[in-house]
């Protein structure tokens, strides 16, 4: 799970208070304050640069007005000149083998857009697996022994 740059300042806060003899003897010198602060702007400098390299794919639920619902991918592109949201739902649950089928709406036609995790979206878009059929022994046949009724 990724941390949000808020997560990050506020264990580098934590961090800069906890333990001080791990420190260099400039930041040793610093306020617990003025560290915090310092290994703040660098935590949120860090997950600024991680975001920015990623390839600007989250995972959600995308309910779209006309009771249509879609799990999978999403970001945002420009199509025709109007910007779209891209939602690429793998197929089977199995994006590697089978691909993915994807949907452009317009954001005007969402009704929702919820945050879910990886393992969410591909659970949600397997196919139902009926329950295995309750498979008894076959009896041996035996003609020494017929069955008295």
């Amino acid at each position: 799970m990724t941390r949000t740059p808020q997560q990050a300042a506020a264990e580098a806060i934590f961090d800069a208070y906890e333990d001080r003899s791990t420190l260099t003897e400039a930041e040793q010198a610093m306020k617990p304050a003025e560290l915090a602060a310092t290994r703040a702007i660098a935590a949120m400098e860090a997950a600024y640069q991680a975001e920015e390299q990623s390839d600007g794919w989250e995972w959600a639920i995308v309910e779209v007005m006309g009771h249509r619902r879609h799990v999978g991918r999403i970001r945002e592109e420009e199509r025709f000149g109007a910007k779209m949201i891209r939602v690429d739902v793998p197929i089977d649950g199995d994006p590697v083998a089978k691909g993915w089928r994807t949907h452009f709406y317009a954001g005007s036609a969402l009704f929702s857009v919820s945050p879910c995790t990886r393992e969410a979206a591909l659970k949600t878009n397997k196919p139902y697996e009926r329950p295995a059929l309750l498979a008894l022994p076959r009896r041996e046949e035996d003609d020494a022994d017929p069955i008295p009724f």
